[in-house]
């Protein structure tokens, strides 16, 4: 009796065995698929990123020919408004002395007749 009991212990080890070596075979077979559709996903990713990276780039020298434009043209407008002012300047500008008596001259001096905060000199205290 116990040849028996042998031979069918080591039948259903085979069996075991060979269920899990399927089992193994499958789990493998199934990984190997995420791991594929993982790395389709991350190119699709990256050629997604590539192709925005290269929207933005272009965007950005857009942007940045149409703040060059802005400031040539703002540079233009500064010198034509010099132009005027200089000309006009002399005809309409009255010198220091004939300012407000309560805003006072700080031109130091300079008589252009033209005031400006980036000219005048700090209080007394904070010096």
């Amino acid at each position: 009796m116990r040849p028996r009991k042998d031979s069918l212990r080591r039948l259903r080890n085979r069996l075991s065995q060979r269920h899990f070596r399927e089992r193994k075979s499958m789990y493998i077979k199934e990984l190997e698929e995420r791991t594929k559709n993982a790395a389709q996903s991350e190119s699709e990713r990256n050629q997604t990123l590539i192709r925005e990276a290269a929207e933005l780039r272009g965007a950005a020298l857009k942007v940045r020919s149409q703040i060059l434009k802005i400031s040539v043209a703002l540079n233009c407008i500064g010198a034509e408004v010099g132009r005027i002012l200089n000309v006009q300047g002399a005809e309409e500008l009255e010198p220091d002395e004939e300012m407000d008596e309560d805003e006072g001259s700080d031109s130091g001096g300079r008589g252009n007749g033209m005031r400006s905060k980036r000219h005048r000199p700090p209080p007394k205290g904070m010096i």
